[in-house]
């Protein structure tokens, strides 16, 4: 045989090899046809509606449909897993007790990457919170995933090409492909034609295609793209633990691959910056410490003494921040061979962060003692506390390299969370201020900026005799109760019951 006929031969059989399909099972079937319907309603009546009640039991959901789909896939929890659902479950509550925008939108964040970091680290077998923290999100919240973004759209197209119903649902599909575009250009020509068929095909349409109609198939469009990736993390992670995997070794070489700079060099970049704030310290020592003996700097308003500590801290927590990255993974002696030197100056960084959260924290009190609470002084004096405590771990660490830094991070956020979520925020504002209007600190109290916060402060408001209910049915005039906008938690409820 030539070689010619060789080579069609072999390009024959190398043609006649199936592709590599994606591998299916039933379980991964119900799971890709159950995240489609969270996807859809998660946008339906989650985002677009904030509906509290139906937001826990869809992420309650969520959580028991991962835990099924993990343990029929052979995997076990470890007991940090069992914490970390049970975790989940907890923070799902929270959607029924608070009626707050903003913590809805930080627990929905923060229930998603709980879910992926649970797949992680179920598919991974760990026993504690990842030492490469931060690498372990990525990979599980973008890497995993995208590595087979496609999955749900494959399993679902190939299980309905295998079944008799399928095929004639895939056929009804392709005929309505056809037919829209033909039927769309006679109805039009017969309108123009007929003035009754105008009139008739007019009202079909103002039928068929009203505003909420429109609403829904924009909410599925984003609804797909969601179901395809929160599919993706849950099969991605079962199905390529490979891509999932950290390796240790590697992850350590490659840190150590980015320590270029010799410690002089970083040293001597870091101490005028070090002499600048402490000079700058010293210069402002008055107006800083001012806060401490509850005093206001000569030419201040509180206002104004607040806002610019607050702006200082942002800005010159930040820069620390950066500069203690540059010089704990830039610097050539590093990690565990890390110097005295580079301790010293990360200690003084962090003491001296640690200074100005002190001060900032207690201008703070000094401005809510005489203005009241609101939800941003609320939200940056929670903000503060957590940066104070990861210095305070960041110092701990130059003294004990085994000091495990992400899993007591993990810790200290999620308790923190846990307060700004189940203390219901607004309705501890609303509390605070009348307690202070009553108890004759504060002259004046504004009812007006509990209207512009959620149910939480009004419910509390009205129950504390701050708003009387008749003011705040005719501030609302009916339309915030009706059926179509109520909110369904216990806030909400409670208020719509206390205004009947």
């Amino acid at each position: 045989m030539d070689t010619n006929n060789m080579s069609v031969i072999e390009k024959k059989e190398t043609a006649a090899k199936p592709s590599k399909s994606i591998s299916y099972s039933s379980k991964d079937c119900v799971l890709a046809a159950v995240v489609a319907v969270i996807a859809i309603v998660f946008m339906r009546v989650i985002i677009w509606k904030h509906l509290g009640f139906l937001a826990t039991g869809l992420f309650a959901g969520l959580t028991t449909a991962s835990v099924i789909y993990l343990r029929s896939s052979g995997l076990h929890f470890s007991p940090l897993n069992k914490a970390i659902t049970a975790v989940l479950y907890a923070f799902s509550v929270v959607f029924s007790i608070t009626d707050n925008g903003t913590v809805f939108a930080l627990d929905t964040l923060f229930l998603i990457i709980g879910t992926a970091y649970l797949f992680f680290s179920v598919t991974n077998e760990k026993k504690d919170i990842e030492r490469f923290l931060i690498i372990a999100l990525f990979k599980s919240l973008m890497e995993v995933p995208l590595s087979r973004l496609g999955a749900q759209l494959s399993i679902t197209a190939d299980a309905a090409g295998k079944s008799k119903n399928g095929s004639r649902f895939r056929s009804v599909i392709i005929g309505l492909i056809v037919t829209v575009p033909l039927t769309a250009i006679i109805g039009t020509l017969l309108m123009s034609a007929d003035a009754g068929m105008e009139s008739m095909l007019t009202n079909v349409l103002e039928t068929v295609f009203t505003d909420d109609i429109e609403t829904f198939i924009y909410q599925l469009c984003i609804a797909f793209p969601f179901s395809l990736y929160l599919f993706a993390i849950m099969y991605n992670h079962v199905y390529n633990k490979d891509v999932s995997r950290i390796d240790q070794e590697g992850a350590e070489r490659y840190i150590d691959s980015t320590r270029c700079i010799p410690n002089m060099v970083m040293y001597t970049a870091v101490t005028p910056v070090l002499v600048l704030y402490v000079m700058f310290f010293f210069s402002q020592a008055s107006y800083f410490l001012s806060s401490f003996n509850h005093s206001l700097p000569q030419g201040y308003s509180y206002a104004e003494y607040a806002r610019r500590g607050f702006f200082e801290l942002f800005w010159i927590t930040l820069i620390n921040l950066i500069i203690l990255i540059f010089m704990n993974y830039l610097a050539k002696r590093g990690g565990r061979n890390k110097p005295l030197c580079l301790k010293i100056y990360n200690v003084i960084l962090s003491v001296f962060t640690l200074v100005l959260i002190a001060t900032a924290v207690s201008k703070m009190i000094m401005y809510i003692s005489a203005f009241g609470l609101t939800e941003l002084r609320l939200y940056t004096t929670w903000f503060m506390v957590l940066c104070a405590v990861l210095f305070v771990f960041i110092i701990i660490k130059q003294f004990s390299f085994e000091f495990r830094f992400a899993r007591w991070t993990v810790f200290t956020f999620t308790f923190m969370f846990a307060l700004l979520c189940f203390t219901r925020t607004d309705a501890l504002i609303a509390r605070f201020n009348i307690s202070m209007y009553n108890s004759g600190y504060h002259e004046e109290l504004d009812t007006d900026v509990f209207y512009n916060m959620s149910d939480d402060a009004v419910l509390t408001a009205v129950d504390m005799g701050a708003l009387r209910a008749e003011d705040v049915r005719e501030h609302y005039d009916g339309w915030r109760f009706d059926d179509d906008s109520a909110q369904y938690n216990f806030s909400s409820l409670m208020l719509a019951d206390r205004l009947k």
